[in-house]
């Protein structure tokens, strides 16, 4: 994945010197947890502390009585996909007697930022699968698409 070096300057009122260091390192780290949280980290970061270091730190700490300011050396540009499994709502609330999405169902998966009308027609798509290749008596495995992640087709 492609990264690049971030700058966080933060712009304060007068600080103390003598808490300076310890004020940047504690900036610097709160930063750094929450990259690495979603993901964004793609080396362990170490503050800088030796000049004569054979590799270059990760993250390199600025601080003056007026700004704090941290380094990160290869920050991702964009986080690795994750899967996430989410219980949504019970079967009998998200669906109606006919087996489309109720509104609930349908205002539960835009808040998490799901595209519906996608959701609906893959529903469609394995539907239909369901009918015409993957059918519980005579199932014409031949013909499926998915026959390489069928996990039947293994017990076979």
């Amino acid at each position: 994945m492609t990264t690049q070096n971030l700058l966080v300057e933060l712009f304060v009122e007068e600080l103390p010197p003598k808490a300076l260091k310890k004020l940047g390192e504690a900036f610097a780290q709160q930063i750094y947890a929450s990259l690495s949280d979603q993901w964004l980290i793609s080396m362990p970061a170490t503050i800088a502390q030796d000049s004569d270091q054979a590799d270059p730190p990760a993250m390199d700490v600025f601080a003056s009585p007026r700004r704090l300011g941290v380094l990160i050396r290869s920050v991702l540009l964009k986080a690795p996909d994750t899967q996430k499994l989410v219980k949504l709502m019970p079967v009998s609330v998200g669906l109606d007697a006919a087996g489309q999405a109720t509104p609930a169902l349908i205002k539960k998966l835009q808040a998490l930022g799901a595209d519906v009308w996608a959701l609906n027609e893959w529903h469609a798509l394995i539907v239909r699968h369901g009918q015409r290749t993957c059918r519980k008596t005579a199932p014409k495995c031949g013909d499926c698409t998915l026959l390489a992640r069928c996990p039947f087709e293994r017990l076979r």
